[in-house]
């Protein structure tokens, strides 16, 4: 078996027979503009309205047909890396504390290139993944802390976002990326300034989707509505942020991850 970090997505499947493996299909990873406002990603993510494109390269990866299957509906999710979720959480600040046209860009500060996920099941009746390789096939086990690690061109900011609805539903709280996702999702929900809202489409108004009847565009009401009505119905699962209040004496507590988002920019 090739070492964890040499694994390719192409080699997962859920068979450990060849006769059995489906074909290799290139996917959009995160299509979900139901439970996101894609204004408020352009914003976090440094774009200009209408610039989010989810038929990117950067948001397709290649796996076999069953795989594709268990990535669609979070069974297992693409994870990145601690290190890697650290910066993105710190690239969010950045944002928060620049000016609407300084804001620094997502795919500039992250360039596209090949990036390490750690591989993550859902829940124990995921079915077991297997790994392909010169004489064979091996059980690949996606146990927490000992997560297998692919690599891949997918962006991370797209991988996180596609597991980001899965994290959230977890029972596990005490996962080490749970804390800095949700911490990202609080921020995208709350950041957004009127102005840019207000701001016309780049592209006229429609936002490049990779599902069909999916490039309706949201005016800031509607985006309102939605992205707080499911911060709303997750609020039950959603543990309390820990901040310093007061750096010079080091003073912290705790808020609800929207307070923390509020008063971050406030």
């Amino acid at each position: 078996m090739p070492p964890l970090s040499l694994l390719t997505a192409e080699a997962l499947s859920t068979s450990s027979h060849v006769e059995n493996l489906r074909p290799v299909q290139t996917i959009c990873l995160f299509t979900d503009t139901l439970h996101y406002s894609i204004t408020n990603l352009e914003y976090s993510w440094g774009l200009e309205k209408g610039k989010l494109e989810l038929s990117s390269q950067l948001n397709q990866v290649s796996v076999r047909t069953d795989v594709a299957l268990l990535l669609k509906n979070r069974e297992v999710m693409l994870i990145p890396t601690s290190e890697m979720l650290d910066k993105m959480v710190e690239y969010t600040n950045s944002v928060i504390r620049s000016d609407i046209d300084e804001r620094p860009r997502c795919f500039e500060v992250f360039p596209p290139g090949q990036y390490e996920y750690r591989l993550f099941s859902a829940n124990d009746q995921v079915p077991t993944l297997f790994v392909q390789h010169s004489t064979g096939f091996d059980r690949l086990d996606c146990v927490y802390p000992n997560l297998p690690v692919l690599t891949l061109d997918v962006h991370p900011f797209f991988a996180m976002m596609q597991s980001a609805q899965g994290v959230l539903k977890m029972v596990n709280r005490g996962l080490s990326f749970y804390k800095p996702i949700l911490r990202m999702l609080a921020m995208y929900s709350a950041i957004t300034p009127v102005e840019f809202r207000q701001r016309p489409s780049s592209d006229s108004g429609s936002v490049t989707s990779v599902e069909s009847g999916d490039t309706d565009y949201y005016d800031s009401e509607e985006e309102d509505l939605k992205i707080y009505s499911w911060l709303e119905s997750t609020k039950e699962r959603l543990p309390e942020v820990e901040v310093t209040f007061n750096e010079a004496d080091g003073h912290k507590g705790y808020m609800s991850p929207r307070s923390y988002a509020l008063e971050t920019v406030s």
